[in-house]
Parts: structure tokens; sequence; C-alpha cells
């Protein structure tokens, strides 16, 4: 799952290197795997409320468990995602770099 301003940002760093047209096809071939988590303003409410230093982190942490997805920190390997556990929010300050995501079992 992505959230939605992360489209945008590979959007414009893609069309940077292959232009519009392109860039186009590379976004729709995106979408046909990842879902995309909405960013509204209770998304942005709620990232103001986390723990984390880095806004654009706390929006992507906070539009993923709006899209059912856990976010933690692993302090074994902080940026890399882990698939499992439930939905919650485990920070626990920002002694880690950033959120971890895991998708709900089922």
């Amino acid at each position: 799952m992505l959230a939605a301003h992360a489209v945008t940002t590979i959007h414009y760093l893609v069309q940077k290197e292959l232009g519009t047209v392109k860039t186009r096809h590379v976004i729709a071939a995106i979408l046909k795997v990842f879902e995309v988590a909405a960013v509204n303003g209770a998304v942005i409410q709620e990232a103001l409320e986390l723990p984390l230093s880095d806004f654009e982190d706390a929006v992507t942490a906070a539009a993923a468990r709006g899209g059912g997805l856990c976010v933690h920190r692993d302090a074994r390997s902080p940026r890399i995602p882990r698939i499992t556990g439930p939905l919650c929010y485990a920070g626990g300050g920002d002694t880690n770099p950033g959120p971890q995501v895991s998708r709900i079992p089922g």
C-alpha cells in the first residue's frame, strides 16, 4: 500500500528521467500492484499527534493505519517493513529513523 502523497513523489522522480508519457504508464502499472491509502484532513491531524519528528513519515504512518496496516518500529532493521502483526502504533518515540508498516493478518 502506498500513501497518496507517495504516488506524486514517484511521478515527479520518474518524470524527470522518462518524460510525461512513459511516466503515466509507470504510474498506471504501479496502481495495478499497490492500493493507495487516502491522505485527508483526518490523516494529517493524526500525523500531527504521532511522536515522530519527520512529518512525512508521520503522514505515511497515519495513512497506513487508515488503510488497515500496522505501523511500528523494528530496532533490528528500522528501515525494513515487516508483514505481520495487528493494527497498532508502537512508535516509542524517535529512537529509530522511520516507521515500519505491517499488514493485518487475515
